[in-house]
């Protein structure tokens, strides 16, 4: 875990090397010819790194007897400075040899359980006084069967140190491509091809285990978060693909989803042949495409200080990071601090001037930069010191906010605008919906003004036909009047006469008389109530009413009120009644208004047709004509009215029931005539039906429920 956490760390500050409780320098040892261990010579930790001991002899080729203690490797290469590849001269390095260390101990390092720890790349087998006691990846003479293999994750087997005069640790090593890593990944891959070898505590093997805990919750929590985020603005991209900052915010997920993967991936999979240093390499790159990548984003994101500088600057994070892969040397160094220093100035800069500009959410983005920088600031000490320190949970939530503080914190941000334009939506939404609803109101005072007025509209086409349907029974009511008024006035001369018998005849025809009168002003007194009736609409309420003479008395006053009133024409009345309908439930007031909407209209279609445009042609003879009928099927009465005027256009078929909508030129239509004909039908749980030929004429068909 102190590799893996220090490598978040040291890509920001790489000139910072790499620390190990187990490889800890050692104190240095005087030349001689057979090194001793004794307690001068431990770590802190209680460790001896074998690695750093001079005396160390090298041997190219392969031979298992060179394992053997008695061996006499006098002949073989000495090194001064360490166990490493690096140290050999090119001639003698080809890929696999074996080393050789001869040493001694004082007697408080015998009989004690120790583990032996090795960390390199590559393939290994390591011999402690002629036994096999560690074996890593597969040791091979040819590249193509070797096996090489990067043991910073696995543990170390358990040995003991048994009293005797010399020990000799013996390793047999191969990595056929160790000089090639060198000239690919310079000094990248310096820590991987050295080979750090050493006798620890058992107690380290419970260290690398906590580690290894704290890796892989860590890696899987910093992963979780990070995908989710990288989903959430995936799909703002999607959806607002014009908005840049959500994919420079994708770009950066991405780069920190590779980056986790990088300096944990030892915690999930075994590392082989190229992996490491490839990874290890990617692992700079990447770090350093984060840093320059940051400005930009946050450019775009506040819409402030937008330079092409950023631009310029996000481009050279990756080719900077591959120049670090291949040499830490002070200019390189120096100019990785310049690169970290501009870009948090920038960043800290870009977060002032959105601040001055009172850039909603500004403070989620700091808080992001500023617990990133605080985390990074405390775990890099850790790292270097000792990762117990602190609570394991702790360590947990430190790493993975290294990690996930800033993207967490740009999120937020676009969360609170969005959040702030929805609310501004939402005034706005109130605010129209305030307006319609105001509107509405006066849209349904407006309509039931001009229902009203059509209520008004038909009663007055209907005066001049109730006029002329009242004046028949007045005439009557005024003639038999004066004819009873003569007969009584014989009837008074007859009795003085003491005809009694022709006063008798003339009482008989008075009383006839009298009911004539009574029977012409009943008459009057319906035509003045059907009127009354249909001037109020009904209370809602159906009775059963007699359906065919309902029908005739309106037809009549529809007829007579167009024969009264301007531009009357002639038309034929048809009524084709079926006598077997009696009551049908109805609400009579507001039926009656149907059949006048309904004649009314065939009326004005036929006037048109006679005097309009769809005039019949020369030499034609037209006779208007209305028919109405009424018939029964099953539980189902229907009627209908059926007019040989010019026929309804297809076009407009299908809008003549809509409201407000009509056919007549100026102020002579509102258009709810047949719209409200429609609503009553359907009040009544009836339907309207149309079916018109060009030119022919058309019909309206009602079905009602017989009951």
């Amino acid at each position: 875990m102190k590799n893996i956490s220090f490598y978040i760390i040291t890509s920001l500050l790489l000139f910072i090397s790499q620390q190990d409780v187990l490889f800890a320098q050692t104190n240095d040892v005087a030349s001689e010819d057979i090194p001793v261990l004794h307690d001068s010579l431990k770590t802190d930790a209680g460790s001896f790194q074998l690695s750093d001991l001079p005396n160390w002899k090298f041997q190219p080729g392969d031979d298992i007897s060179w394992a053997d203690p008695g061996f006499d490797d006098s002949g073989w290469h000495t090194l001064q400075h360490g166990l490493s590849i690096k140290e050999m001269p090119d001639t003698l390095w080809n890929g696999y040899g074996w080393w050789r260390l001869t040493f001694k101990a004082d007697s408080t390092f015998y009989n004690k359980n120790w583990v032996l720890g090795l960390i390199s790349l590559g393939a290994f087998e390591v011999y402690l006084d002629g036994e096999l006691v560690h074996n890593i990846g597969q040791f091979s003479t040819n590249s193509v069967e070797e096996q090489i293999r990067y043991s910073i994750a696995m543990l170390f087997p358990s040995v003991i140190i048994h009293p005797t005069d010399k020990h000799v640790l013996a390793v047999r090593h191969s990595n056929h491509n160790a000089e090639l890593m060198h000239r690919l990944f310079g000094q990248n891959t310096e820590r991987l091809t050295s080979i750090r070898l050493g006798f620890a505590p058992p107690e380290q093997n419970e260290i690398r285990t906590y580690n290894q805990k704290i890796s892989a919750r860590t890696s899987g929590l910093s992963l979780g978060v990070l995908l989710l985020l990288f989903m959430l603005h995936l799909f703002l991209y999607y959806r607002f693909a014009r908005q840049k900052a959500n994919l420079y915010i994708l770009f950066l997920l991405i780069l920190l989803i590779i980056h986790v993967g990088l300096s944990f991936r030892g915690t999930w999979f075994e590392q082989t042949g190229w992996i490491t240093p490839i990874a290890m390499s990617g692992f700079r790159i990447v770090i350093f495409q984060i840093i320059t990548l940051l400005p930009l984003t946050l450019s775009e994101l506040f819409g402030v200080l937008k330079y092409r500088f950023w631009k310029y600057f996000a481009f050279i994070g990756a080719p900077f990071g591959l120049l670090v892969v291949y040499t830490q040397s002070w200019p390189v160094i120096a100019a990785i601090i310049i690169i970290i220093a501009i870009s948090l100035i920038s960043c800290i800069c870009l977060i002032i001037e959105a601040k001055k500009k009172n850039v909603s959410g500004v403070a989620y983005v700091a808080g992001g930069f500023l617990v990133g920088i605080l985390s990074i600031s405390v775990a890099l000490p850790i790292n270097i010191l000792s990762s117990s320190i602190i609570p394991y949970t702790v360590l947990i939530w430190l790493i993975t906010l290294v990690y996930t503080a800033i993207p967490a914190g740009l999120t937020l941000y676009i969360a609170n605008n969005y959040s702030n334009l929805v609310e501004g939506l939402e005034q706005q939404v109130f605010e129209r919906t305030s307006d319609l609803k105001k509107s509405l109101d006066d849209l349904h005072a407006t309509q039931s003004q001009l229902v009203q007025q059509e209520k008004l509209a038909s009663l007055g086409q209907l005066t001049a036909g109730i006029a002329h349907e009242i004046k028949n029974p007045l005439n009557f009511v005024n003639n038999f009047s004066e004819v009873s008024d003569e007969m009584i006035i014989e009837l008074k001369e007859a009795m003085r006469r003491g005809d009694l018998e022709e006063a008798d005849e003339i009482a008989t025809d008075i009383g006839s008389n009298l009911k004539k009168i009574h029977e012409h002003g009943s008459r009057a007194d319906s035509i003045v109530k059907s009127m009354l009736m249909h001037s109020r609409g009904g209370d809602g309420k159906m009775e059963p009413t007699p359906l065919n003479p309902l029908i005739e008395e309106y037809v009549n006053l529809s007829f007579h009120g167009m024969r009264a009133g301007k531009d009357a024409i002639d038309v034929g009345i048809d009524l084709q009644l079926d006598e077997t309908i009696g009551n049908v439930p109805l609400i009579a007031e507001d039926f009656s208004r149907v059949i006048v909407n309904l004649c009314n209209n065939a009326f004005d279609a036929m006037r048109g047709k006679m005097t309009g445009d769809g005039g019949p042609k020369t030499g034609e003879t037209y006779s208007p004509k209305l028919t109405v009928r009424t018939f029964r099927k099953d539980n189902t009465v229907t009627i209908e009215i059926e007019d040989n005027g010019p026929g309804i256009p297809d076009e407009i078929k299908d809008k003549i029931l809509q409201p407000f909508f009509t056919t007549k030129k100026g102020t002579q239509g509102t258009g709810l005539g047949l719209s409200i004909t429609n609503d009553i039908i359907k009040a009544h749980g009836g339907s309207l039906h149309i079916q018109s030929k060009d030119g022919q004429g058309s019909i309206f068909t009602i079905e009602l429920r017989k009951g």
